[in-house]
């Protein structure tokens, strides 16, 4: 996605998909910032250096801070590793963060096409998360 300028354009089309986003039942977890008064994520922000959540991406939008599709994306894939890091992959909070992901990508790519060199790197990525699933 890096080859993807933000663009006044381009930023409306990502607008619009994070709103998409954001009423998908999936995605209630993450709309706004972990709370660090619940009990359950009291230790969150020791554990989480690089908090994210949708709010966070709606502000960094509005305020022009991404250059790049790319860097979006990365905050949203950010919220994934987050709750890999904190819940455990197999939780059921990450579980819905990776529905949401899934949900991303493909509105994403529906508007922008991947490149040859982007299935390369999608490809690339894939292959060394799986050989990793058995280290």
């Amino acid at each position: 996605m890096s080859s993807y300028r933000m663009t006044p354009e381009t930023s409306d089309k990502m607008q619009e998909i994070i709103e998409s986003i954001a009423k998908l039942p999936c995605a209630r977890p993450f709309l706004t910032p972990v709370n660090p008064d619940d009990d359950s994520s009291h230790t969150y922000y020791k554990k989480i250096k690089d908090p994210m959540d949708l709010s966070l991406i709606k502000m960094r939008l509005l305020l022009k801070k991404y250059q790049y599709v790319s860097d979006l994306q990365a905050d949203m894939n950010l919220i994934l590793k987050n709750s890999r890091s904190f819940n455990g992959p197999s939780h059921f909070i990450t579980q819905l963060a990776e529905i949401l992901i899934k949900n991303f990508e493909k509105m994403l790519y529906a508007i922008f096409p991947m490149t040859v060199r982007m299935w390369v790197e999608k490809v690339y990525d894939l292959t060394w998360k799986i050989q990793n699933l058995f280290v």
